[in-house]
């Protein structure tokens, strides 16, 4: 049997950069209703590379973006739309960037499954355990988006 994943990617503890694990939470008893699971990775993007294997059928990843949008606003996009400008002298298991991630995966010749990227604008990334007030309001949002995100045909 095949699997679905949505993944959200971010650190909790840096206020809007914890919105993809946030997404991930809340979704992870309904999830399969909708016959997909959501996993939480945080900021330990290296295990990222687990879930690119040929029982996987689709990832959505949830994860803060930078994209030059209103904050809260979000855009869907697959990693081959755009090019990280994340600068990293190294790559360890608590600093990477999901687009480094899936190279490198493609580097190391893991299967790679059809992936989009629900990329959310932050307000605000720094130290603290709450999202800020544009995120929250538009939490809901985001949780549609995401089911309706999983529930697409792959390919």
């Amino acid at each position: 049997m095949n699997r679905r994943y949505l993944i959200g990617v971010g650190n909790e503890t840096m206020t809007d950069d914890g919105v993809g694990p946030r997404v991930a939470e809340a979704l992870a008893v309904r999830a399969r209703e909708f016959d997909f699971e959501a996993v939480v990775i945080g900021h330990d993007a290296v295990g990222i590379l687990a879930y690119f294997d040929d029982t996987t059928d689709r990832i959505v990843f949830v994860d803060c973006v930078r994209m030059g949008r209103a904050p809260g606003e979000w855009a869907c996009f697959s990693p081959a739309d755009v090019d990280t400008h994340k600068a990293l002298d190294r790559m360890t298991t608590h600093e990477g960037d999901l687009l480094r991630i899936v190279e490198l995966a493609k580097q190391l010749g893991c299967p790679i499954p059809p992936i989009t990227i629900l990329g959310i604008e932050p307000e605000c990334i720094g130290p603290g355990l709450e999202l800020s007030d544009t995120l929250r309001t538009r939490f809901a949002e985001y949780l549609s988006t995401a089911v309706a995100r999983m529930s697409e045909v792959a390919g």
